[in-house]
Formats: structure tokens, sequence, C-alpha cells
């Protein structure tokens, strides 16, 4: 669509207007409002760009990490493909795994895992070896001698519990608060006030949340609702101020809201494939100005035929006038 065209039409038919129609002088006003719009359209789309998909806030680092230390083959890009057992064995081993980290990092922190504590100059310290008989954690004073060892078990099965404390009588152990309440007063079990359920949950939605195909990824950064809303408002307005009717202000809109949406899905789709919101903004630009560019002005004309032949009805009216006169 090109404004010097619309202009050449409008003084081809300029004699013919009246007060009553002035269809070509309507229409150069609607283009020159889509024109003078791409500017502030085209900044919206850039602005939702900017917005981070929720997932990747969602996920747990301490999840990911015990996730990859216990499945080294885990594919978070197969997790559909894993057989229920499969996936309940990934979830069980990295479940105790993430349960060591978490509590080694809130006792290093400071914090209170239950009611223990470190004391000043103590830390925490988890196996090397995945398979460590016997304790799981080590408690080491300020001069790095071992001051106590303990289990840890994420579980919800209180005959383990009972098993291993059979087995290491004199190795206290921290559990989830699910299995401790069940076993009831006991000196050597520790409730840590961490439940087996929210473990699991972390454990699930952190795999689930790695698995992002291209076509997740473009979703997740595909926001056109905020040009969209921008291009309610402001054609709303024109129509509140009696400065265009109803419909010429969704003729308006609808353009404005097409080049809105190939710009957004234009931005995306940058945004997935190099991860930077300056790079998507300015693609997104660059295809809303070509979608301008690229407009067919074979739909122009189309769209002028009826009021083409509105005109030439009244030019023909009005030479039948003159000849009479």
């Amino acid at each position: 669509m090109n404004y010097h065209y619309l202009e050449t039409l409008l003084g081809r038919y300029r004699q013919y207007r009246s007060d009553e129609i002035d269809p070509m002088g309507d229409l150069l006003t609607r283009y020159q409002q889509y024109k003078n719009a791409r500017a502030l359209d085209l900044a919206a789309v850039a602005l939702s760009l900017g917005i981070q998909p929720e997932s990747s806030d969602a996920m747990d680092p301490l999840a990911l990490k015990a996730l990859h230390d216990t499945n080294p083959n885990f594919d978070p890009g197969n997790v559909g493909s894993y057989s229920d057992q499969e996936w309940m064995g990934i979830v069980n081993s990295a479940k105790g795994k993430y349960f060591e980290y978490l509590v080694a990092d809130e006792l290093n922190a400071g914090g209170t895992v239950g009611d223990l504590t470190l004391p000043d100059g103590y830390s925490a310290h988890l196996a090397t070896s995945m398979t460590q008989p016997g304790w799981d954690m080590r408690i080491v004073d300020e001069h790095g001698d071992t001051a106590e060892l303990l289990q840890l078990k994420a579980t919800e099965s209180v005959g383990y519990i009972r098993d291993t404390l059979e087995r290491y009588p004199d190795i206290s152990i921290l559990t989830t608060g699910e299995v401790a309440s069940g076993l009831g007063p006991n000196d050597m079990v520790i409730d840590s006030k961490m439940s087996e359920s929210d473990l699991e949950r972390a454990i699930n939605s952190t795999a689930v949340g790695t698995d992002h195909g291209y076509l997740d990824e473009f979703w997740g950064n595909f926001h056109p609702l905020i040009p969209l809303l921008l291009i309610a408002a402001t054609q709303g307005y024109q129509v509140a101020v009696n400065k265009q009717t109803v419909s010429s202000a969704m003729e308006v809109a609808k353009a404005r809201a097409a080049r809105g949406m190939v710009a957004s899905a234009a931005g995306a789709l940058i945004k997935v494939l190099s991860g930077s919101w300056i790079a998507s903004a300015l693609g997104a630009v660059t295809a809303g100005m070509f979608f301008d560019r690229s407009q067919n002005i074979d739909e122009l004309v189309e769209a002028l035929k009826p009021r083409n032949r509105l005109l030439a009805a009244r030019a023909q009216h009005y030479q039948v006038l003159v000849a009479r006169a």
C-alpha cells in the first residue's frame, strides 16, 4: 500500500467530491492512521518480547542437579518416552539426592532443618559416593573433625526406616515429615519438616520443565496480547471522541492487528533461535516494516471498485443534470 498512490487517486476523483460522500479521502485518512501507528505498534511488540516464560522461573536448580547426578543418561527432550516404571525410578533416585542437597544447603547457610542447627564453625558435607554405606552426611567441627554422622532418607516407607535403624543403630536418620510422624517418638529419627510429596513434586515439575521443544519455546515467547490491547484502546478512543466511525476504526484495527501478529511471530521465532531479546525486538520491527511494504496493491484496488462504481454513477447523474440545464 503506497501513500502517494492513494494521493494520486484522491486527486483524480476530487472533482466528484461532495459533503455527503468522499470515499477516497476517507480511505486516505485510514491509511495515514495505519501508517502513523506503526512506531507505537512495533514498540508494543518489542516490549512484549521482553516477557519471560513462566516455566523458566519455576525450575529448581538443585532439583535439576539431582536429576543429572542420579540419572546421567536422562534425556530432558524425551520425557514422554519413558515407561511408568522407568519414570518412577528416575524420580525416586533424584528425590533422595535432592533432599540431601536441600538439607546441606540449608544447614551450611545457617538455617534450621527440623530441630537440627549447626553450631558456629561447623559445616555439613555430603558423602562423595552415592553408594556410601551407613551415612549420607558428615557434620564437621571447626577443627575439621567429624562431630556426627547422619543418614538422609526421603521416603514414604516406614518399614524402610526401621530396617535402616536395625542395620545402623548408632547413626541418626534425618527423614521426611510423613515418615517421622508415622514412626512415633524415636531419639534416632529426626523430622526434617520437609514433605516427601513436595520433594517429588519439585522433581516432577523440574524434569517436565526441561522438556522444551522449539514449538513450546515459541508459544512461551509469543505475546500478541499487549499490542492487540493497545490497538483496541487507541482505535476505541478515536471512536469515543467522534474522530472516526466504528466501521472505519475496525478496518484500521484489523490492518494494525495483522501487522502486529506478523511482527510478534517473527520476534518470538528469533528469540527462540537466538535467545536474545535485542535480536528478537529488531527482528520484529523489521518484519513489521516489511509487512507494510509488501502489502498487495491488488487488494486495495478490489476495495476501491465498489466505491468507484458509486462515484461513476454520481458523475453520470451530475452530467445528466448539466445537460438538462
